[in-house]
């Protein structure tokens, strides 16, 4: 039958041990697994505050869902499904699936890895500041942010892309794709060149990011937001002149991008505090690949009006000149 833990801890040593059941863990409880696999491969996991803690082996259950609590040691976990609502993730899922369906924020702490075939966040916020180990899709009304890394990651209708705790750099290990109804939530604190840390930076390091997902105009959202020195509070860029012009903002880098049409980018410029000129985006070449950049620049006179304006004022000092001698004579 199934297995409840109110409080304290049930340690398992053995396989003799074996739980047969479902296995349900309560705040502040404990279940520490022994050497090898002590749980039935047909039981359910429910976590709602509590701490499983895994040796170094493979474990195999049906179903595996958190309301709280903490999944750690060095074992592989494996799920056919995975229901993240709440807590620290910290242990690897092995060859399971990972489903983020709750409007919550869930992190995988740093260090951490989880790993399963496919994970999809489609609901609240799941930050990565360890290693999610497998192709990640973010959809709905899903966000990825931290400062860890994923293996192909796929920014849906819906989805968010939200690199750093506040600015920093999500990496992707085998590619990327954004598409249509895709956004990014870019965040900016400091002018110094230094994409990642003064601003937010995904970066592809091998594979291709692919934006042929982005079909219509306008159809990917880059969200401009900018931070106050403290790197955290939303308000005015320190050093950001809106009379000049800024053109080194490296927000994407991989070895290749495919897809590119600037027309396709939607650039809301609504919590970029001060600005008054135009943002745009643009492809580049960088080192090991290609990237793409923000810019931005003030509206300047066709050189037909500074051409203009200044025969106008020679014209009218020249008049100030003649009145001046005649009013001496």
């Amino acid at each position: 039958g199934s297995t409840v833990v109110n409080a304290g801890t049930l340690r398992l040593a053995a396989a003799s041990n074996a739980l047969a059941g479902n296995l349900q863990i309560q705040t502040n409880a404990t279940v520490t697994l022994g050497t090898s696999e002590q749980i039935a491969d047909t039981a359910a996991i429910t976590n709602a505050g509590g701490t499983l803690s895994m040796g170094s082996f493979n474990e195999t259950v049906a179903s595996v869902t958190m309301s709280g609590g903490i999944l750690q040691g060095a074992g592989t976990l494996t799920a056919a499904s995975y229901s993240l609502t709440a807590g620290t993730v910290d242990v690897n899922l092995g060859s399971g699936s990972l489903n983020k369906t709750t409007a919550d924020v869930a992190t995988i702490a740093a260090g951490r890895t989880v790993s399963v075939t496919n994970a999809t966040i489609s609901a609240g916020t799941m930050v990565v500041n360890g290693t999610l180990a497998g192709p990640t899709t973010v959809t709905n009304a899903g966000t990825i942010a931290g400062t860890g890394s994923v293996s192909t990651l796929n920014i849906n209708n819906g989805g968010t892309l939200s690199p750093g705790n506040s600015p920093g750099t999500i990496t992707a290990t085998n590619g990327a794709t954004w598409s249509q109804g895709g956004a990014y939530n870019w965040e900016i604190f400091s002018l110094v060149d230094n994409p990642g840390t003064s601003w937010d930076l995904l970066d592809v390091t091998a594979g291709t990011l692919d934006l042929t997902g982005i079909t219509t105009s306008g159809g990917f959202a880059i969200n401009l937001i900018t931070l106050q020195a403290d790197a955290t509070t939303p308000g005015a860029l320190t050093g950001f002149n809106p009379l000049s012009s800024y053109n080194n903002w490296l927000i994407a880098q991989a070895p290749t991008i495919t897809g590119f049409v600037a027309s396709r980018f939607l650039l809301n410029s609504a919590g970029f505090v001060g600005a008054t000129g135009t943002f745009g985006i643009e492809q580049r070449a960088v080192s090991g690949g290609q990237g793409l950049f923000l810019t931005y620049s003030t509206a300047v006179p066709e050189p037909g009006t500074w051409i203009g304006g200044a025969l106008l004022l020679g014209v009218a000092a020249l008049v100030a000149h003649r009145r001046r001698r005649t009013a001496k004579v």
